[in-house]
């Protein structure tokens, strides 16, 4: 059943009287990285907290909370269950991963435990889940973000745990409308275009949030993404200009065609999407102009203040629709407090880490064993090298480290190398000093970071022809799934572990060697690339 804000006449008379600067505290939702951040614009109706401990998350709130008028919803994302930003949290893998699954259910628990843990430090509202398709393999901010391959994944698993989180006293937000996952460009770096036909679209991410909104989600998130097939382009530069800042894709196709009546959340808009198309506080003014609710990551301090009374002079926001975003807002707090009250938070933390486990145990896929090595069988006599191979940046270097106790379980030596070069790896074949190389490849997503295939130096350690120098060779993706498609010839084993956290290494290690099974990925594990015209042939 759809969801429907009901704004009463107390929430108009309340924001009648009420100055620019508490409108404008209502309709900013300030982020928060450190305990020590500057808390003077502290009275919102909305903040969001990024990732730390359990403490970092119940001071946070805390302190926030004492600084607001009334009690603000506290967001963060929690696309992949909690651990996703409480660090110590129950972590899964990713919502792609319970698609791998085929298990709708694991994707409802999923939302469920993020709801049970966000609530117990203060959480109220997850900017999750990500219901793009991931159509397009080399797109950067999707990959393993995203919730299916096909319009009827991402519409059962993105509604399965939207039903969880909800279910259990989360609002849920769906994102990035009107749909990533089609183009290759990222929302941080510049504002991309989705290069859809309209049927094109209705067939896919149309149907992806018709879906979503009958099913009742609270919240929707638009992208910083363009869309030409629905837009016209602006004025002021001739570019179609972000859903953020068009009035077509969010009032005449959300609100209207789709019939979208929740609160409306921007991504973050100092993302170059946004804040990079025009003027900054431009942008802002006409996201809520043109039907947006809340600004993500806007600060409503004396700059935003005076920048929306030049806006309001200028004509480019009228005060009459802050008002109407604000009374919205304060309505939407009212209607989730009277909605969500009395739900218990009471949760056994054993039971969800046994979940996380289901999860991460059925979703280790082989995409490919050409030579058919695995399971590496008479692991205690064979020398391993672990090779470890990532992006740029990449930020979990420590987490792959730790495979290495792991693997010393199973095999009689296990040497491990960060970014040793292909010289280095060459001399120690032909000097035959290991039997195996298992080479994890870190390419996790990093905003900013604009592409997710191996890049860089780091690359380079794939150079030399050591990869069929006669050792066997197992690659292990531990977060993109698609890393397979680029490397048809070189990479002939593959492993897909779609979203690897501190719990994968030991199952993962024991799938390897043969103690519990490893499942084919036979649906996806396609021979060739899919062009995007292909994929949106085949559904």
């Amino acid at each position: 059943m759809k969801f429907k804000i009901d704004v009463k006449d107390e929430h108009y008379r309340k924001v009648e009287d009420m100055s620019l600067s508490q409108l404008l505290s209502i309709i900013c939702c300030p982020n928060y990285m450190f305990e020590s951040d500057d808390l003077t614009y502290g009275n919102t109706a909305t903040a969001f907290i990024h990732d730390g401990n359990v403490e970092f998350h119940k001071v946070m709130t805390e302190k926030v909370g004492k600084r607001s008028t009334f009690p603000p919803f506290f967001c963060t994302d929690l696309e992949a269950g909690p651990g996703t930003m409480i660090h110590g949290a129950t972590e899964f893998p990713s919502l792609f991963s319970c698609s791998v699954t085929g298990n709708p259910e694991y994707a409802y628990e999923m939302g469920k435990i993020a709801a049970l843990e966000g609530r117990a430090v203060g959480y109220n509202w997850t900017l999750g889940p990500a219901v793009d398709i991931v159509a397009n393999p080399d797109t950067p901010t999707t990959s393993n973000r995203g919730a299916g391959m096909s319009p009827d994944e991402a519409i059962n698993f993105g509604v399965a745990y939207i039903k969880g989180c909800q279910d259990y006293g989360m609002i849920a937000t769906a994102k990035h409308f009107p749909g990533d996952g089609f183009g290759i460009y990222d929302q941080h770096l510049t504002t991309p275009e989705i290069p859809l036909t309209m049927e094109e679209w209705w067939n896919t991410s149309g149907r992806v949030y018709k879906e979503v909104i009958e099913a009742g989600v609270m919240s929707i998130m638009p992208g910083h993404l363009s869309f030409p097939a629905f837009d016209k382009p602006c004025e002021e530069n001739g570019l179609y200009p972000p859903a953020t800042i068009s009035e077509n894709l969010l009032t005449n196709l959300l609100k209207k065609e789709l019939g979208f009546d929740g609160i409306i959340i921007s991504d973050a808009v100092e993302m170059v999407g946004f804040s990079g198309f025009m003027n900054y506080y431009e942008a802002c003014a006409k996201f809520i102009e043109y039907g947006g609710d809340i600004l993500l990551f806007a600060k409503p301090d004396k700059k935003m203040h005076d920048n929306f009374v030049e806006m309001l002079n200028n004509h480019v926001v009228s005060l009459k629709n802050i008002r109407e975003r604000a009374a919205r807002v304060l309505a939407f707090k009212d209607q989730i407090n009277h909605q969500f009250k009395g739900l218990s938070g009471t949760y056994n933390i054993e039971d969800h880490k046994i979940m996380a486990q289901k999860v991460i145990d059925s979703s280790i896929r082989v995409v490919r064993d050409r030579k058919k090595i695995l399971p590496i069988k008479n692991s205690k006599s064979k020398r391993v090298l672990h090779l470890i191979v990532s992006i740029p940046n990449f930020k979990q270097l420590e987490l792959l480290e730790a495979f290495k106790p792991e693997l010393e379980k199973y095999f009689k030596s296990v040497e491990q190398w960060v970014d040793p070069g292909n010289k280095k790896v060459m001399d120690a074949i032909e000097n035959n000093l290991f039997d195996v190389i298992i080479c994890s490849v870190g390419n996790d997503y990093n905003f900013g970071t604009n592409v997710i295939r191996l890049n860089g130096t780091q690359s380079r350690n794939l150079m030399g022809g050591w990869v069929h120098s006669g050792v066997d060779v197992l690659f292990i993706s531990h977060f993109h799934p698609f890393t397979h498609l680029e490397y048809k010839a070189l990479m002939s084993t593959v492993i897909n572990t779609n979203g690897t956290v501190k719990n994968t290494l030991g199952i993962l290690a024991e799938k390897i060697i043969g103690i519990s099974p490893l499942e084919a990925w036979g649906k996806y594990c396609s021979p060739r690339d899919w062009t995007l015209r292909e994929w949106l042939d085949r559904i």
